[in-house]
Formats: C-alpha cells, structure tokens, sequence
C-alpha cells in the first residue's frame, strides 16, 4: 500500500496531522468521531494514497457470512478480522493513533547529555547544526503539522531521506509525544459499558470477542441495560 510523500520525501500518515498547539488533539477527535460510527465506518485512503477501500456493503457481507467464532478478533472499526495478538496494535496504529513524533526545531537533545538529536554528537553549538546539518533549516521553517508523524518508521523516513542519517532510539524517544485522552470515555457496542480508559477498552471488548461475539453483534448505540 502506498501513501505518497510529503513535501520533505517521507511516506505520509495516513492518520489527520495535528496542525498547531491550539489543535493538538484534533486528530485524535476526529479518530474518535469515526470510533463513535465504527459500525459504518468507512476506512478510505484518498486518491493520492491509494484506492483501497472498505465499503458499507463490504463489511456488512463480510459480517453476515462470518460464524460466531470463540477468539476471532475484528477491528471496531473497518470490521478486518485479526488474530488477538496484532488486533489491539491494528486499532492503535491505523485507527486511533496514541502517540505522535515531531520532528524538532531544536537541534539540541537533552537526556542527561547534551547531543545533536540528528546524528548524536556531544554538545553541538550552532556552527555544527549550521555545517553539519544544513537541511535543518526545512525543519526549522516547516509547520509542526508537516514535521509529525503517526508512526515511528515514518519519522525514520524523514530523517533518512531529509536528514541523510539513521533514527536513533534516544531522539526517536524524545521526538515522541503521547496524546492525551485523559478525557476521553469509550462505550463498549457489544454491551453498553462505559469504559473510562483505552486499556480498559482493550481488556474489555478482547474479553467480548474471546466469548465468541462479533461486529454483527455491535451497535456504537447502545445502552447498557439497567
């Protein structure tokens, strides 16, 4: 599957980018709208992304001719079936994004030591961000919505192909930013329970698919009984 690049030659997210600090958590909204509908929900990739698609008559199809399967995992969203090891990390990653990388205007790391958050070397001054890494600049110019990314390997894009260097663990862990749903509730469409974190979502609605349900069974409406 292809997503294009961005303006810098990294593989774009195909998730909604958060544009400023006013919006920071737009994205995650917007993914939270579609968890709302997950029952109709349409996973589409744009025209300059892809052509995959998942219609409303596609997943219904899939669903109706599904047996009720103890241990049969399916997204909540786009209804794919999944084993239960990846259907969590499927969710996460193309559905509801929990973290975010942003590429750094600071060219500084800070972790106990002082070292360029490119290419690792101890207390860069500015005459080595200047010779060293001059394509900082595009960083440093560009828009926080077009230096984030939704996913780790597509940071690693970006400072490969922007950067000419290799993503090291100590500046991926301090490019990466959570995403706060702290606020956040989710109601479980096999029972009606509300659940106040997204782990506990996980938990519960994994214990709901290992009894044999399936996305037939779910509606974003209802209500628990009593």
């Amino acid at each position: 599957m292809s997503f294009g690049t961005d303006r810098f030659g990294a593989t774009k997210s195909p998730y909604p980018r958060a544009s400023s600090a006013r919006n920071s958590s737009s994205s995650v909204e917007s993914a939270r709208s579609a968890f709302s509908q997950s029952k109709d929900a349409v996973w589409k990739i744009s025209k300059n992304r892809g052509s995959k698609k998942y219609s409303r008559a596609t997943l219904r199809r899939q669903d109706e001719s599904q047996d009720v399967i103890p241990g049969r995992f399916q997204c909540t969203f786009c209804s794919k079936i999944l084993s239960e090891k990846t259907w969590k990390r499927h969710e996460e990653t193309q559905h509801l994004p929990r973290w975010k990388w942003i590429c750094t205007t600071n060219f500084k790391h800070f972790t106990g030591v002082v070292t360029c958050v490119i290419c690792l070397k101890l207390d860069p001054d500015h005459e080595h961000c200047r010779t060293a890494h001059p394509e900082l600049a595009k960083c440093f110019e560009a828009s926080e919505e077009d230096r984030t990314f939704y996913r780790k390997d597509h940071l690693a894009q970006h400072i490969q192909n922007v950067h000419g260097r290799k993503l090291y663990e100590a500046p991926a862990s301090y490019l990466k930013v959570d995403i706060d749903d702290s606020e956040q509730t989710w109601t479980c469409g096999f029972c009606g329970e509300e659940l106040v974190t997204w782990a506990l979502r996980a938990r519960h609605i994994a214990a709901h698919f290992r009894q044999g349900v399936n996305m037939t069974q779910w509606d974003s409406n209802r209500q628990k009984d009593g």
